[in-house]
């Protein structure tokens, strides 16, 4: 009998078996379906950049007609396909490019021909393939950045201080201030102030980065690196205590395996050096916000080399789980704006992952108030010399135990362009009070630990605080909750949902548009000039 047993169990054995090749032929070969399916569908979503070619050559002739000049308009790598999504939303950046080439950068025909140029000034866009990233060129021959114009526009609207000596990198980068314009009257083509901000946020939301080189008499060139497709993406996924997040694999060079012992020297040094290349250094647990993950005493830890263009970052972190190649959805319109974040994407096994530019993510970080202080305790270690230039937006203080209103007030200020100092109760703005003085504090009632109430009894009590700005914005819309905060100091009393542009004009009437805050001045002295970019 147990033979007769064991006879059957092999029996069954070779028929699971059968079944098991079965069923593998029949899954590899739907995964290659699947395949053929999925590069079907990305072909259908590409398109051949020369299907805008017409669009832009009227562009030119248009404005080069408004303005009297005389432009030859060239396209290169028109035979190169893209996403169509990626190409439409390029159109107005583009668009916007082509028209400040010509009105800022190409001189008029007469004056070409005295500086020993053409007559016929020239416009070049070229589209290259780099892999999985593709570059956009756009280059003219004119006059290139008026550096001493920018810097005088730069002190008028507040921007530098009158003794500053900022470097011809700095001035470049201050033309994608909101509201920065060189133009000295207002057209039609120029002088609004717009454009160049929405060009780079344009740019920024497509997951690419851009950099401008000029040279005075010769002419701007604007490089623009993109990825590929705005919806697959290959990543690489990394995690740090509880979190893990994606990262674009385009952005990531190297991944270098470093002891814990050396990865902590390195994060305290500030520096890591690769290829020749002394790059800033920076924790991803510093970044995503979960301070006070301590390095393993044994283990090994990985240092994330990323690069965009001209943008270098090393970012250590506990794990790397290897590539994977995903959907990526964007982010809806409530989380937009978040600085850093691509996208989400949804893992075989059911995880979602968050995309994340580390690189955008550490520039907006580095301004920050609580960020900044620890940029300064190893200022003095780092290899970029620190510069003289101070860039002074007035500081707001935003005191609420919503992540989504501090996130959304956060959006709104930096828009108008204020630096946010967050905090989730009164007891951390006191903190925080400590190191900064902002020129207006937004404050909630409610809160854990320490409330609105009483944080604005203490502010009052201080001399320091006893004449700081301070609107409450709360859900309590009682009388006696409006009575109560007017009587410890409150200057103006706000309810949930409150109406932006009311808390913008109140600001407005103790914060002039041009007026600096010399509280930041310490800090701005100790960034590098990559980090105050």
């Amino acid at each position: 009998m147990t033979a007769e047993s064991m006879a059957d169990l092999a029996d069954v054995q070779r028929s699971l078996s059968l079944h098991t090749d079965t069923s593998l032929t029949i899954l590899v070969a739907q995964t290659r379906h699947a395949r053929a399916l999925q590069s079907d569908l990305h072909r259908a979503g590409m398109q051949v950049f020369s299907t805008v070619e017409i669009r832009f050559r009227q562009l030119v002739r248009q404005v080069a007609s408004e303005v009297g000049r005389d432009v030859r308009f060239e396209l290169e790598g028109a035979t190169i396909e893209i996403d169509r999504v990626v190409l439409e939303k390029l159109n107005a950046p583009l668009s916007h490019l082509i028209r400040n080439a010509i009105v800022h950068g190409i001189e008029p025909a007469e004056e070409r021909v005295s500086l020993g140029k053409p007559r016929q000034g020239q416009l070049h866009i070229k589209l290259s393939d780099h892999g999985n990233e593709l570059r956009l060129h756009i280059s003219d021959d004119g006059r290139g950045l008026n550096f001493v114009r920018i810097r005088e526009q730069a002190i008028i609207n507040g921007l530098l201080v009158a003794d500053a000596e900022p470097d011809t990198d700095f001035l470049t980068q201050l033309i994608f201030e909101p509201g920065f314009s060189t133009a000295e009257q207002v057209t039609g083509l120029a002088g609004r102030g717009i454009g160049m901000d929405a060009v780079k946020a344009a740019i920024i939301d497509l997951g690419g980065a851009l950099k401008i080189d000029t040279r005075s008499g010769l002419g701007t060139t604007l490089t623009i690196a993109l990825p590929k497709s705005s919806s697959t993406q290959q990543i690489i996924q990394v995690a740090e205590g509880n979190q893990r997040i994606a990262l674009p694999t385009i952005m990531v060079q190297q991944v270098v395996h470093l002891t814990a012992a050396v990865a902590k020297q390195v994060i305290q040094e500030g520096v890591f050096e690769w290829q020749d290349k002394k790059i800033p250094v920076c924790s991803l647990s510093d970044l995503i916000h979960e301070p006070g993950y301590a390095l393993p005493a044994v283990g090994r830890m990985s240092m994330l080399i990323l690069n965009q263009l001209d943008l270098w970052l090393a970012v250590k972190v506990h794990e790397v789980h290897g590539h994977h190649e995903v959907i990526v959805k964007q982010p809806g319109i409530q989380l937009k704006g978040m600085p850093g974040l691509m996208g989400a994407a949804l893992l075989p096994d059911g995880d979602i992952l968050l995309v994340m530019n580390l690189l955008q993510l550490h520039a907006h970080a580095i301004a920050n108030p609580a960020y900044k202080t620890s940029l300064v305790a190893r200022s003095t270690t780092t290899s970029t010399a620190p510069t003289t230039v101070t860039v002074t937006p007035p500081l707001i203080m935003v005191v609420d135990d919503s992540l989504t209103v501090r996130r959304v007030s956060q959006r709104m200020l930096e828009k108008c362009g204020y630096t946010v100092a967050l905090a989730r109760h009164g007891a951390e703005a006191l903190e925080i009070l400590r190191e900064f003085s902002p020129v207006a504090i937004l404050l909630d009632i409610e809160m854990p630990t320490m409330d609105g109430f009483e944080l604005l009894g203490r502010l009052r009590a201080d001399e320091k605080f006893h004449s700081l700005p301070v609107a409450m914005i709360t859900s309590r819309m009682a009388e006696r909750h409006r009575e109560h905060a007017m009587q410890l100091g409150a200057n103006a009393y706000f309810g949930k949902p409150y109406r932006e542009q009311e808390v913008i004009e109140w600001l407005a009437q103790w914060i002039p548009a041009n007026k600096t805050s010399s509280q930041h001045t310490e800090f701005d002295k100790n960034l590098s000039l990559h980090a105050a970019a």
